[in-house]
């Protein structure tokens, strides 16, 4: 099914002075904690960028707890539309809002269409259940929820929003619809439990529950956003893949099986919070690896804007990259993967991400879970990919999964020594791990995302890691590779003579297509790496998948 704006509020409508149509169309924006911005600071858009777009003027997060239970009695001087930017709450910061509607307001403006503008509102909270944020559980005000217990309200808090949301409109002589339902939640969902006092499901079933509470929940906020604003066609939901979790999988089924259901792109090509930093008090504290930075955030959010831009502006029936089928070919021994491609031909990308170590990001099985070596990637058409095998056995390949490792390489030399305590540029205790000879080169692709992972490979089960802040060579010619001393793992040293392998901090692959639309914004944080001022990369990266059946023919 394809969604196109309804007649009421076409983009093409005209007033009766001749004007171009000035509906304000609401962004309705829920989920945990990246859809919150946790840690995603410093911010970024911190002044009105000039597309006119709107927020709250209590921000862009409108659910507080003290008024959790009863959102309708929020004052009323809380909801005049101001300019939209990131707003801090603690360390709460950006969010995909200017990212999303200053998108679509650059694309209807390259189009002549000068007159709607976009609204953004978020309610929700870090670390929720999709059972404490919808409509049919509130399961974050029942007690035994304990230590996570809360006022509850997320989901008639957004409600609220809508009603808010038209009444200002109203007033100011505009229009007003819900454009597009937006959900960025499911890390909590990946414990496979549906609540805080239950124990957890087998993996199959809470995929199921969840798939099911993501379909009901885009369903009740439809129709309760139907009843606010009598517009004729209810707003479509869209989403991200939820990373390394069952989250991801059941997004992507439930996004096959409806129509109304989009799911965007995957988030692991995004930079982590680690990079970023916020303060607690008087000390500098860097974010977490599962969350974004500010730039990753409003990246994302420019993803939000292009796909809802396909779907809502131009009719089309957007699907992410994904696999449609694999088989092996029994002339050559190798396994093709046929894939949708949004906007072919494929590409497999280690100019932006650093080459995987294992296949691209591909892993093969066979039917007893052992592992077939990926010897080599290679693009064979605009949506056909090929899978060289390491197969001495011959083992029968059963399956295949993609995105779901981290490691980059294994570095050519040994761990020479290790220094520690070093005091580091923020006042934080550090420690060097040192390598004879220079390795910049084989990191460098690493260090112009930001910060990175090295790991030690050891054949004991002594095993720790430590996230990279700062490479350099020092004076005797030797690479030094310093991080803080509190990220080493398990406070477990590396030693003298080990070997290394680096990382990324986020599982991934190198697969995208060939999208080479526009970004409105440019990476803007000077803290880490070296990408700021180039445009975020709006290519579509393949979704990352599990269990892909391997066929005898395509």
């Amino acid at each position: 099914m394809v969604w196109l704006l309804p007649c009421s509020c076409s983009l093409n409508r005209k007033t009766s002075g001749g004007q171009q149509d000035s509906t304000v169309f609401h962004i309705l924006h829920g989920g945990q904690s990246l859809g919150e911005g946790s840690q995603s600071l410093p911010l970024v858009t911190t002044a009105p960028t000039g597309y006119g777009n709107f927020r709250f003027s209590m921000g862009t997060h409108t659910w507080r707890n003290n008024y959790g239970n009863n959102p309708e009695s929020r004052p009323d001087s809380l909801f005049t539309f101001v300019p939209l930017t990131a707003v801090q709450l603690g360390g709460i910061g950006e969010t995909i809002g200017n990212g999303v509607a200053d998108h679509l307001r650059a694309a209807l403006q390259k189009a002549g269409r000068n007159g709607p503008r976009f609204l953004f509102s978020y309610a929700g909270q870090g670390g929720r259940y999709i059972r404490e944020l919808n409509k049919r559980h509130d399961d974050a005000k029942d007690p035994r929820a304990a230590g996570r217990q809360s006022a509850g309200g997320y989901y008639r808090t957004a409600i609220d929003d809508v009603r808010r949301a038209r009444r200002q409109a109203l007033q100011m002589g505009r229009p007003y619809q819900v454009l597009a339902l937006t959900w960025m939640q499911g890390e909590a969902n990946g414990t496979l439990r549906l609540n805080r006092w239950e124990g957890p499901l087998t993996r199959q079933a809470a995929m199921e529950h969840y798939r099911e509470d993501l379909v009901a929940l885009k369903e009740d906020l439809q129709q309760d956003v139907q009843a606010i604003t009598g517009q004729q066609a209810p707003p479509p939901f869209f989403m991200y893949q939820t990373a390394g979790n069952m989250a991801g999988i059941a997004q992507f089924q439930a996004s096959e099986m409806y129509g109304d259901m989009y799911l965007v792109a995957p988030t692991y090509m995004l930079p982590n919070a680690e990079n970023g930093y916020y303060y607690s008090g008087e000390k500098r504290m860097h974010g977490d690896g599962i969350h974004l930075t500010a730039d990753g955030e409003r990246w994302l959010g420019e993803q939000f804007g292009k796909v809802i831009s396909e779907v809502m502006f131009s009719g089309k029936n957007w699907k992410p990259l994904h696999p449609k089928r694999a088989w092996l070919n029994a002339e050559d021994g190798a396994i093709y993967i046929r894939f949708h491609v949004p906007a072919p031909p494929l590409v497999l990308d280690t100019a932006w991400l650093p080459a995987q170590q294992k296949g691209c990001g591909f892993d093969v099985f066979d039917s007893g879970g052992n592992s077939i070596a990926v010897e080599k990637v290679e693009i064979a058409g605009e949506d056909l990919l090929k899978l060289r095998l390491n197969n001495p056995g011959k083992a029968m390949p059963a399956s295949i999964q993609y995105g779901l490792n981290s490691r980059v390489a294994d570095l050519s030399l040994p761990v020479a020594g290790v220094r520690q305590p070093v005091t580091l540029k923020d006042g934080h205790e550090g420690l060097d791990v040192i390598f004879d000879g220079d390795l910049l080169a084989e990191v460098a692709a690493l260090r112009k995302e930001g910060v990175f992972y090295i790991g030690n490979i050891a054949a004991e089960n002594i095993f720790t890691n430590l996230i990279i802040r700062e490479v350099f060579l020092d004076a005797a010619g030797q690479t030094v590779m310093r991080g803080e001393l509190k990220d080493l793992r398990n406070n477990v040293p590396f030693q003298k003579g080990q070997r290394i392998y680096t990382a990324r901090r986020y599982a991934y692959g190198n697969l995208r297509d060939s999208d080479n639309r526009q970004s409105v914004f440019t990476f803007s944080d000077t803290s880490y790496g070296t990408r700021q001022g180039q445009k975020y990369p709006l290519y579509n990266y393949c979704i990352t998948f599990e269990a892909l059946p391997v066929g005898g023919k395509e």
